[in-house]
């Protein structure tokens, strides 16, 4: 009897571990690399394309979460349980965090499945804003249209020499289908070209009702 238990016991173990793993899992996972610093546990979620263009390779990584992002997020926790919503071509994974003086962060992770494993569309333009995020003082919402822009040639100018230095070399940003990839000069100049774009059709509507 206690073999067949044994037995039984031993097979559901194998049972489990090829089942594919959930999207839960996947996201709590990568969550838990991000906090560890663990550059090779984030790297095993993350796509090819990301990984090639930006440099990033385990130690990279672990160099990026523990010097640049990790300082950054000092003193912010979980807050409260992770929450999964369906998008149009991925599924986010999304962790609230909070600061004990009352600043609030949120990672957005959006995961696919290629098989049976779970890949993370592009991360880290979105780990780079929520690291710039915590600037913003307690009670103030998320800038939006120009003035997110300039929150973001402000932030991401002040710290490039940062995130060079972590060894990354830029990064990717968009969809499976068209990712983006640029450099961190050529990230600033595109938020840069957003603002002048603004500006320039505000400066039109103003003419045009003089």
């Amino acid at each position: 009897m206690v073999c067949v238990a044994a037995l039984g016991a031993a097979a559901y173990f194998i049972w489990i571990r090829m089942q594919p793993e959930s999207f839960e899992q996947a996201g709590n996972n990568i969550i838990e690399a991000i906090e560890e610093g663990d550059g090779t546990g984030l790297a095993a979620y993350m796509v090819s394309e990301e990984l090639e263009f930006t440099g990033a390779n385990p130690k990279v990584l672990s160099t990026f979460l523990r010097n640049f992002y990790g300082p950054r997020l000092k003193g912010f926790n979980r807050d409260g349980r992770a929450s999964l919503e369906p998008g149009e071509w991925a599924t986010y994974y999304y962790q609230s965090f909070k600061h004990p003086d009352g600043r609030t962060n949120t990672v957005s992770v959006a995961l696919n499945r290629n098989g049976k494993h779970v890949i993370v569309a592009p991360i880290l333009s979105g780990l780079v804003y929520t690291a710039m995020r915590t600037e913003l003082p307690a009670g103030k919402p998320l800038p939006n249209s120009r003035e997110k822009f300039v929150f973001i040639i402000d932030t991401y100018g002040r710290h490039k020499a940062a995130l060079s230095a972590t060894g990354l070399r830029g990064i990717t940003a968009g969809e499976p289908s068209e990712y983006l990839h640029s450099t961190w000069d050529e990230y600033l100049e595109m938020f840069r070209d957003k603002v002048r774009q603004i500006d320039e059709r505000q400066a039109h509507a103003t003419s045009l009702g003089d």
